[in-house]
């Protein structure tokens, strides 16, 4: 299960997936992307806002960003991520590696817990509550 199946599939409407949300206010990825000061402020608004929605205290599916702490991150098993790559025009094989690594090392850096499936990081979190 991604993230969109999950977030569809909840009762009480309480999760958000930030990549709609982002899309939806409009934040550009790829804006000047050769620029790396403006790459990191593209993550940084990112975060930004996610940090604006959880004071909204709204559950929050993502993929990580700059440096906004996830309360739980979800590598796939990358035969799963291959499946997902078939769905996204946007990603190469090289980005998916580069995003996992990325990914662990962000976790590792802030002590944030790795799970494969989608439901183990809810079940994780929703028993935190």
């Amino acid at each position: 299960m991604g993230k969109t199946t999950f977030i569809n599939s909840q009762k009480v409407k309480n999760w958000i997936d930030t990549d709609d949300l982002y899309n939806e206010l409009a934040v550009d990825w790829h804006f000047n992307s050769g620029n790396m000061t403006d790459v990191r402020l593209n993550y940084l608004r990112a975060d930004y806002i996610s940090e604006q929605t959880r004071q909204y205290e709204f559950r929050m599916i993502s993929a990580l960003f700059w440096d906004f702490p996830e309360d739980a991150v979800v590598i796939p098993p990358m035969k799963t991520h291959k499946e997902y790559k078939k769905t996204r025009k946007d990603l190469t094989l090289d980005d998916i590696k580069k995003l996992r690594k990325i990914t662990t090392k962000m976790a590792k850096k802030f002590k944030i817990p790795i799970f494969k499936p989608v439901a183990s990081a809810t079940e994780y979190l929703e028993s935190k509550d």
